[in-house]
């Protein structure tokens, strides 16, 4: 088995305490049934504190936030008190991987990290060049339509870039589309209905933005929403999974162009879209061929 992964994928490294957006803070933490089993055998201190800190149901095991939905390991620098305590090796899965993906296309192994952390989406935009892939095994090389050709998924070449639509419509017709989606919380809805107010008024800001910004960048940010979803392409077809990644592009160009700064809103639409597997699947079912968003 080939696996593949974005040429940046080896400059990662967490934030730590420089990270604003902690990965433990807001989210749930399970924990996988290997290290549960780890904890619970623990006979030390830190092993007892874990046992009072953790959860246990007929669905799994997970740590138990704080009352501010922190992770009760996640200390007031921002580091945590296991990594600290007893090392890397204690983390459970999740919390190792993170925010690390690997998805299947095929008999293709696509890996790389999920655009919810800064520093993913740091090392996205730190460069303007075509998006490159990979292998592995033996860092051959790959161009992003050549990735398709490797997983076998056909689509157009039109369908391998990004242009930002302007027009009022398009954009409104975006704003819907998401406005249905399972919301992380009472600011993404608020923001989303402020953003359909202020649309109709903004067509010249839409424009004047589009003739600025790096066409680059753009595509970029396309491809990589396109190609983390490629596992879904056998499923829901590669035409679905184009619209998603095509409107899920359009609307951080429309939020972009309106209220500023380009990483925040990935990050912001990453923890709300592709890190809800619900919401996934309902943007991929809005997206048939019929959909204004085409």
């Amino acid at each position: 088995m080939i696996t593949i992964l974005p040429t940046f994928y080896d400059d990662f490294s967490c934030l730590a305490d420089g990270c604003h957006h902690s990965c433990c803070r807001g989210w749930e933490i399970d924990i996988d049934p290997a290290t549960a089993d780890l904890y619970r055998s623990l006979q030390t201190p830190l092993g007892e504190l874990i046992r009072r800190n953790i959860n246990t149901t007929g669905e799994g095991t997970s740590f138990r936030l704080t009352e501010d939905e922190r992770c009760p390991f996640l200390q007031t620098d921002g580091l945590c008190q296991l990594i600290r305590e007893a090392g890397e090796d204690i983390l459970c899965d999740i919390c190792t991987n993170h925010p690390r993906f690997f998805v299947m296309a095929g008999d293709i192994e696509l890996g790389g990290v999920g655009l919810s952390c800064e520093k993913s989406v740091e090392l996205l935009l730190a460069d303007t060049s075509p998006l490159t892939f990979c292998a592995e095994d033996d860092g051959h090389k790959f161009s992003f339509a050549e990735v398709f050709q490797l997983t076998g998924i056909d689509i157009k070449d039109s369908d391998l870039y990004f242009t930002p639509d302007t027009s009022l419509s398009f954009n409104l017709a975006v704003i819907d589309v998401l406005s249905r989606t399972e919301p992380i919380d009472e600011q993404w809805t608020a923001s989303l209905a402020d953003l359909r107010a202020q649309l109709p008024s903004s067509e010249g800001l839409l424009k004047k933005y589009a003739e600025e910004y790096p066409p680059q960048l753009f595509n970029r940010l396309y491809q990589y929403i396109l190609y983390r979803q490629l596992c879904c392409a056998d499923e829901a077809g590669p035409d679905k999974v184009v619209v998603y990644a095509r409107s899920s592009a359009q609307y951080i160009f429309c939020v972009t162009a309106m209220r500023g700064d380009l990483p925040e809103q990935i990050r912001r639409w990453s923890e709300q879209i592709e890190y809800c597997p619900e919401n996934v699947e309902l943007l991929l079912n809005e997206a048939a061929p019929s959909s204004p968003c085409l």
